[in-house]
């Protein structure tokens, strides 16, 4: 296989932007951040705002891995402090103060006043280099719970963006591979040069999607092509391609915004050849 290389597209630009405090830390249901391990890039973990809740008459958004097990429930009030809900003990606290500059430290206190953590801004406006790009004017914090050894956790938070840099004392540093942010994607495109003298579905990307994904193929001549689209129980959803084709790379884009979220099996069928290859739409 040849090397792949790779393309910066949409917003893989430096970012550079004097935006509000809450604006580093954008919550709108849909957005999600996929995070690529910096020592094995095939790693990846993936976070999302899946949706809303009210308690006590505030509206949180639900944060983590899932819908089902989040990780937090976040809600901005209109300083620029980050607030979180522990749906176990049932009270709020300050997750983040966003107001807080270069070399400040802000204790987090929990129920009956108990301390949880320390935040300490260690830099107020940096540059971040992450697979997507570089980002500027980071805020730069640490997380430290003084009261245990080795309980630290930093994070690089991009104006727009959000976290584009994390990582503990007893986890890998993980750094932001692609995410969409209220509907624009930043991402990095593996390129594998088409070669037109195989059969094969190429990469496609992005995956996880939401909704629109671009499926590619290449053909080494003329002929009838298929191209499917099934569930995990195996049932046919979607016809995206069923017609004759000349020879060369073709591309086809899938919508997925009436599909619900899920793995998907793309199967791409031209005479005896067949791939087929999974996608994960995530919404």
């Amino acid at each position: 296989m040849s090397k792949i290389q790779y393309l910066l597209v949409s917003l893989l630009f430096t970012v550079n932007l004097c935006l509000s405090n809450n604006n580093y830390f954008p919550l709108t249901i849909g957005n999600y951040w996929i995070y690529s391990n910096d020592e094995n890039p095939n790693y990846t973990y993936y976070y999302g705002v899946f949706d809303t809740t009210v308690i006590d008459n505030k509206v949180y958004f639900i944060y983590g891995t899932s819908k089902e097990y989040p990780s937090n429930y976040f809600r901005w009030d209109s300083s620029g402090i980050l607030y979180n809900y522990d749906p176990y003990l049932h009270y709020e606290h300050i997750w983040f103060d966003f107001t807080t500059t270069e070399g400040e430290i802000t204790s987090i206190y929990g129920i009956d006043s108990t301390l949880l953590y320390e935040t300490i801004v260690i830099a107020d406006s940096i540059s971040v280099v992450c697979p997507v790009g570089t980002f500027e004017n980071c805020k730069y914090v640490l997380f430290d719970d003084p009261s245990v050894f080795d309980d630290e956790m930093w994070y690089w938070f991009a104006p727009n963006v959000g976290i584009v840099k994390q990582a503990g004392a007893w986890l890998p540093t993980m750094s932001l591979s692609s995410a969409q942010i209220d509907s624009q994607i930043l991402l990095i495109k593996p390129i594998e040069p088409p070669n037109p003298n195989s059969f094969r579905l190429l990469q496609i990307f992005p995956n996880p999607f939401n909704p629109i994904t671009n499926i590619e193929f290449t053909l080494p001549t003329s002929g009838l092509v298929t191209l499917r689209v099934y569930d995990l129980m195996g049932d046919e959803v979607k016809t995206l391609v069923d017609q004759r084709l000349n020879r060369g790379t073709h591309s086809v884009v899938w919508n997925g915004s009436n599909f619900p979220s899920g793995v998907y099996f793309v199967k791409m069928v031209n005479g005896r050849f067949t791939q087929t290859q999974k996608v994960l739409l995530l919404k």
